[in-house]
């Protein structure tokens, strides 16, 4: 416990190393070139008698400079200058005033469940982890497991943000995700009424947490399935609230990320090169214990699936992520409109890890994808434009592999896209007058975790070669407009914390659209999102 409480503390940012005590104040000791200098005139008695006659002047002063760096330095720590970078930043309107948005507080029901919580009912719970879209392929496990189980589901949030919790093994994540809420910590919400920021709010401004319900309609969902919110991780909520004790609970716990796999049907005929052991769900819906407590869910083939039945409720399960937020629907319609209508997307993550390492072949990849694929440009002219544009010496096409599942799912046909569409904002450039280039007039919008995507060397190609391309910082009402949301849980500003859901919403609304492969982000945005906005039934992994 002492060394998870040491990891959740860990200084963050030079502004933390200072509110902990390890910032010191440097006083300057004087110039030793004067010092020399002094020593040089002692021979002359004069000029000795005159400088014993300045020192205490010039003491006077020094002892004045000092008292006035003090001052200063203590006007700006109690100002809360040290503390800045932890507090919501103030929202300010695109106008030439300073005068802020109005705050739209977002409340949260935390109490919402269909459940019974008596001393009998038996309870499933698992512990989240990673980003939103591992959390999500989580959820979706669980509940499909709960149902199997014929268990009331203990749902956690959405946890959002940098401060998401990394997979450790089961007792080190289970002590982790105990400590993960804000309960407790409303006094970190205001940060300007402390000198010092309190050590216990150190990531405080990391992360929020929002309901899944808020994000997604998962009502058709839930009024089959019994579920509780579970915003307080701890075994104190389970005594509480549920009459729950540990020896009252079935651990389920795991080692590996991927060690076990959790099957309907006989679990000797399923091997998995992935998972090390599989675990029937029929054996334990015998168990008597009130809660089964189980470690990761991620992983789209966690759970093997053969009754048709639960493969049904897969399907509706999945198909419910969809996001469905009104607010986010809003603004992607505004801004839809506003790229004339219709237009094609990409989503590309070059960002980090492996797909930073392969950032210059998945790039490739997307955009022959975009070009050839969606836009239809025959190979010849494809590869005299990506030479043209992307200032590359490419000889001969990048081979594109085929998604058997997606080709498993197929789709009606789509309607072409039409021969002119006309933004009702100004795209970066002059709209090509080349017939052969009327192809990349078309609307391009691009999703993607790059900071400043017009001045990275390798999405260069995508702006140089469509001349209406557009991100999402383009749009600068809708983002602002953002910027009014107020969590009613933990006090913070939401736009930085769903911003990137905004940006799903937008690339899901295009008329086609290229993901990066391996991307969860890509494949959710091609497999369910962009297909469910189009009506039409989603693909399933796993």
């Amino acid at each position: 416990m002492q060394a998870t409480i040491a990891h959740r503390h860990t200084p963050s940012s030079p502004s933390l190393a200072m509110e902990k005590g390890t910032y010191r104040m440097r006083v300057d000791q004087g110039s030793p070139s004067k010092l020399r200098h002094l020593r040089l005139q002692e021979g002359n008695a004069s000029q000795a008698s005159t400088y014993h006659k300045r020192m205490p002047a010039v003491i006077v002063l020094l002892v004045l400079a000092i008292a006035f760096c003090f001052g200063s330095a203590v006007y700006l720590f109690n100002k809360g200058w040290v503390a800045h970078s932890h507090r919501p930043q103030s929202i300010k309107s695109n106008n030439s005033s300073s005068e802020p948005l109005s705050v739209k507080v977002v409340e949260f029901d935390r109490e919402s469940g269909n459940a019974a919580t008596d001393n009998v009912t038996k309870y499933l719970s698992y512990l989240p982890h990673s980003g939103f879209h591992n959390q999500r392929i989580a959820f979706e496990n669980a509940l499909i497991m709960a149902r199997i189980l014929n268990r009331t589901l203990l749902v956690p949030p959405v946890r959002l943000g940098i401060g998401t919790l990394t997979y450790y093994p089961f007792d080190h994540l289970y002590e982790l995700v105990a400590l993960s809420g804000k309960d407790g910590l409303g006094h970190c919400a205001n940060a300007s009424s402390w000198k010092r920021l309190p050590v216990e709010c150190t990531d405080y401004y990391d992360y929020t947490m929002v309901p899944w319900n808020w994000l997604s309609n998962i009502s058709s969902i839930t009024s089959a399935q019994p579920t509780i919110q579970r915003w307080n991780m701890s075994d104190a909520w389970l005594a509480d609230f549920l009459a729950v004790l540990p020896n009252d609970t079935f651990f389920i716990k795991d080692s590996r990320p991927y060690q076990y796999r959790f099957v309907d049907a006989d679990p000797l005929d399923m091997p998995s090169a992935r998972f090390e052991e599989v675990i029937s769900m029929s054996l334990l819906s015998q168990l008597p214990h009130r809660l089964i407590q189980v470690g990761t869910l991620f992983g789209s083939s966690r759970l093997r699936l053969r009754h048709a039945r639960n493969l049904e409720h897969r399907t509706l399960v999945r198909q419910s992520m969809t996001f469905t937020n009104e607010i986010l629907l809003g603004l992607a319609e505004s801004i839809r409109l506003k790229m004339g209508g219709e237009y094609v997307a990409v989503h590309i993550r070059v960002g980090d890890g492996a797909f930073e390492r392969k950032a210059a072949k998945n790039v490739r990849a997307i955009w022959w994808r975009l070009v050839q694929e969606i836009l239809n440009v025959n190979k010849e002219e494809a590869l005299k434009v990506e030479r043209a544009f992307g200032k590359s010496n490419f000889s001969s096409v990048p081979a594109i592999p085929t998604d058997p599942v997606a080709l498993r799912t197929p789709h009606p046909p789509l309607p072409p896209l039409p021969s002119s569409i006309l933004p009702r904002v100004l795209c970066r450039r002059p709209r090509h007058q080349d017939p052969l280039l009327a192809h990349f007039n078309v609307p391009l919008f691009i999703s993607t975790d790059v900071q400043d995507p017009a001045s990275h060397v390798l999405l260069r190609r995508f702006f140089d070669a469509f001349p209406c391309t557009f991100v999402l910082s383009d749009f600068i009402e809708e983002v602002q407009s953002l910027g009014r949301l107020q969590s009613g849980y933990d006090g913070l500003m939401l736009k930085d914390f769903i911003l990137s859901f905004l940006d799903a919403v937008i690339a899901g609304k295009a008329h086609q659209v290229v993901g990066t492969d391996g991307s969860t982000f890509s494949q959710f945005l091609q497999d369910v999102l962009w297909r469910q906005y189009k009506g039409w039934n989603i693909v399933q992994r796993g």
